[in-house]
């Protein structure tokens, strides 16, 4: 076991001893714009796309990619109930990392010969990494009630049939960073269809999308289940979401607060 995978687990041990009611949430690869602007997965693939550098990913790592519009929901939802214990919380398409640079690669337009793809054993001396880590969610749909997730990517004609299928564009392919944004970074069926995107010379970031009048950009919202805060009913509350890309966080909240993912460590 690496290091990172220790220290999840002693994480979530540490967790259920502290409050056994606690909800844990294991979450997949989040698809959207970081705060950042170059931690997210297809924030990185981008920066080198769009600059005319290769990006090698793997073949065999597999993955379940998973819109942060889907995620946030799910965080108000869980934020709500009683739900507890550890959940997987991924997307319902699996996909490897090389397939995954395929489909940024063709919804951005960018030249395909950036895209570069290897087996894990040909990385070098690097740490020892999991060729299969996609999630099964069944446990936490059950529990819900329905499918809190959608495809990544949703639009089916940008799922890769080929290693090389991100070289064959026809003229119903269109190839643009507004074009990457609107269907990989936002997920249209959880936006109001009134929302509109700002795409900065140069950048290509968005502004927040909203569901519901609220933003949905990746957040820790820590509050108790159907209480206000001040209240006599008030009480701490925990909720712990584990994320391959960001810090682990313990929420402890006598009232509400929202977290950046770049504000905690």
């Amino acid at each position: 076991m690496t290091v990172y995978g220790k220290t999840m687990a002693e994480g979530e041990q540490l967790l259920a001893a502290a409050d056994p009611t606690a909800c844990i949430l294991r979450i997949s690869l989040p698809m959207g714009v970081s705060f950042s602007g170059h931690a997210g997965a297809i924030d990185w693939i981008t920066s080198r796309f769009k600059k005319s550098r290769p990006a090698t990913l793997y073949f065999d790592e597999v993955r379940t990619p998973t819109y942060t519009d889907c995620m946030n929901e799910l965080y108000e939802v869980m934020l709500s109930n009683r739900l507890s214990g550890i959940f997987h919380a991924g997307g319902p398409r699996k996909l490897t990392l090389y397939q995954i640079g395929q489909v940024i690669n063709r919804a951005g337009g960018y030249d395909p010969d950036c895209l570069l793809g290897i087996p894990r054993r040909e990385a070098g001396p690097l740490p020892p990494r999991a060729g299969n880590v996609a999630m099964d969610s069944s446990k936490l749909i059950r529990a819900l009630g329905y499918n809190p997730f959608d495809p990544w990517p949703r639009d089916e004609a940008l799922v890769p049939g080929a290693p090389d299928w991100h070289y064959h564009r026809g003229p119903d392919a269109p190839g643009s960073a507004e074009h990457l944004y609107r269907s990989l970074c936002s997920n249209a069926a959880r936006v109001d269809a009134g929302d509109t995107f700002a795409l900065r010379t140069g950048s290509a970031t968005r502004s927040p999308a909203r569901v519901r009048g609220r933003e949905t950009r990746p957040a820790i919202i820590s509050c108790l289940p159907d209480q206000p805060p001040n209240t006599k009913a008030w009480h701490h509350r925990y909720f712990f979401v584990l994320s391959p890309f960001d810090a682990v966080f313990l929420a402890e909240a006598p009232h509400f607060q929202r977290n950046r993912p770049s504000d905690q460590h």
